[in-house]
Formats: structure tokens, sequence, C-alpha cells
């Protein structure tokens, strides 16, 4: 009886209370909290934007936030000394990608960090690291969602706050226009449909649900693995159910990868990035975006404990 009231009327917070979310009748809607308008309002970010100051020339983050983007930074760290000592590929994604470029860091406003690798190196990473990893702090979580998302994330074990998301990219055959692309993307979109019709996601762990789109991918042949005999392209992993128009990407936008400065380091990034963020976000990557997307944590009350945790991290990474 609960279950059937809290579909009709429910109210609670989310985000680390950041926001309250209201559901009526099914309609669910999220508003923040009066602490978080009021900070956002104060913010300097938002002035920045309002007067169209050059969006390169902003100052780094400060505060909490810039601590869990150092904290963050040091698991980024640690993962691409990792993936260098096993001669495994990985680029920064999405925002990632857009403040290695546009920032030579983090988005100012912004706290986590999203990589790719190709299906092969993805595999090998997860096998390798917890056979082997190099940190006992540091985990794999296999993350899914109702829906049927499945996420890859290195994090730290004691804390949910610290992570990377992982995202993989599978090889499929060389296409030859716009028109092709679209078609692999609706073709595995509708493949995916129909594998989520078949499993009962409540019942699978993240693991599991991992294993199921893995057996799938098998036992279709849009999926290729790598061939150094004829041309590729790849494609965004059918676990994490993006299909958005760069869905397919060109081998060559990808590979041979860069190094690119992120926060004073050198961390690897596609070949084309312009061709890839374009693709991704639009041809006015490089301006403030429509809004200004809060990193998970910048507003959150943070636990003594996990304000240790942090303290830990940013030791590990030099400030530059």
């Amino acid at each position: 009886m609960n279950e059937f009231f809290k579909k009709i009327f429910h109210f609670e917070p989310v985000h680390g209370g950041l926001r309250h979310k209201l559901t009526i009748l099914g309609i669910k809607i999220t508003i923040p909290t009066l602490k978080t308008f009021l900070s956002k309002r104060q913010d300097p970010f938002y002035y920045y934007k309002k007067n169209n100051i050059d969006i390169t020339t902003l100052p780094v983050a400060t505060g909490q936030l810039r601590d869990i983007q150092l904290a963050n930074l040091a698991i980024l760290k640690e993962f691409d000394e990792f993936c260098r000592a096993n001669n495994l590929s990985y680029w920064l994604e999405y925002g990632t990608l857009i403040g290695a470029v546009r920032h030579k860091g983090y988005i100012p406003w912004d706290d986590d960090i999203d990589v790719s690798m190709t299906r092969e190196d993805y595999d090998k990473f997860i096998e390798i690291f917890e056979k082997n990893s190099p940190n006992s702090k540091l985990e794999l979580r296999y993350n899914k969602s109702k829906t049927g998302m499945f996420l890859l994330k290195l994090m730290r074990k004691d804390t949910e706050l610290l992570f990377i998301d992982i995202f993989p990219s599978d090889f499929c055959k060389k296409h030859n226009s716009k028109e092709e692309k679209k078609e692999t993307k609706e073709q595995v979109r509708a493949l995916r449909k129909e594998f989520l019709k078949n499993i009962n996601i409540e019942k699978l762990s993240g693991k599991e649900l991992y294993e199921q789109y893995i057996n799938f991918k098998k036992q279709n042949n849009i999926f290729e693995k790598k061939d150094e005999t004829k041309e590729q392209d790849l494609m965004f992993g059918i676990e994490y159910g993006s299909f958005k128009d760069n869905f397919v990407q060109n081998y060559d936008n990808v590979f041979p990868l860069k190094e690119y400065d992120f926060e004073g380091y050198k961390f690897f990034c596609v070949s084309n990035a312009d061709i890839r963020l374009k693709e991704t976000y639009g041809e006015n990557y490089m301006d403030y975006p429509p809004k200004l997307c809060w990193g998970h944590s910048k507003y959150i009350e943070l636990s003594q404990e996990e304000k240790n945790i942090i303290e830990e991290l940013k030791k590990q990474v030099e400030i530059k």
C-alpha cells in the first residue's frame, strides 16, 4: 500500500540533499532547496556568463568544488599510470574532454571525470585491475539503472563521492555517410530495446547485467573485434544506451590518440577533439552552455570522513 501511495504523492531529498523530488500522480518534479538556489545565485560563474567574460579565461573553482576536483584528479592520475603500465589505451570523454580543450583542466563548475576505452582494452582493464589492483582503496563498481543502463566506475571503496566513469567503444564496419551511421545507430537501438524486453533487470546485479550485455553482443554481427586488415569505425557501448548523433565515430577521428594538458598533467584525448566535441555538443562547444550544470558535489554536505579522504587524495597531486 505504501508503494501505491508513493506513486501518487511522494516527497524526498535527492542529489545529496541539494534538491527535492516531488512525485504527484506519477509526474516527477525536481526542485532545488532554498540553500542551493541562493548559493547558485551568488556564484561568480553566473556573473561571468551574464557579462560574457571570455570562457577560456575563467578562474578555476574554489572551495569544496575545487577540493573534489583535485581528489578525482588523483584517481584519474592513478588510472592513467595503470593504463600506461599495462599498455591500455583510453581517452578523455564528454565534459572532461571539453575541459581539456577549453580550460586545460576541469570545466570550472564541473567535478567528475569521464574516459573511454576500446572494448578490447576495457575488458583487459577489468581483468587486470580485478586481479592486480595497485590500490586496495579503489574498486570497480558495476552500476545499473532501472532502465537497463550499465556504467562502470573506478571509485573509492570508502565513499560514493569520488570516482571516474569509464565508457567502452566497440569496433564496427566502416561507414561512408551520415545516413549509414544513422542506420547503424537505429539498428543497435532496436536490438537493445528487444534485449531489455527479455531480461528482468531488477533481479540482476550490475555485474550480471553487464555479463548479459556481453553475451547478447556475441549473438549479433554488428559489433566487431579490432581488425588491422580492414578499415573500421567505432560505436559507443550498447550498455550505456546513449544514441546521439555521435554514436558512430570515424576511427581516424579517434586514433592516433594525442596528449592534452589537464590540470598540469598529460592525459590522452582523441585525435580530432574538435570533431568529437562538435558531434557531441554542437558547433558552439567553446561558448557558455545554455545552463551551468554544476558538478555532483558543489553544495553537498560532506561528512568529516569524506573531508579526510579528500585531503588524503589532494596530497597525491601537485596543484599547478
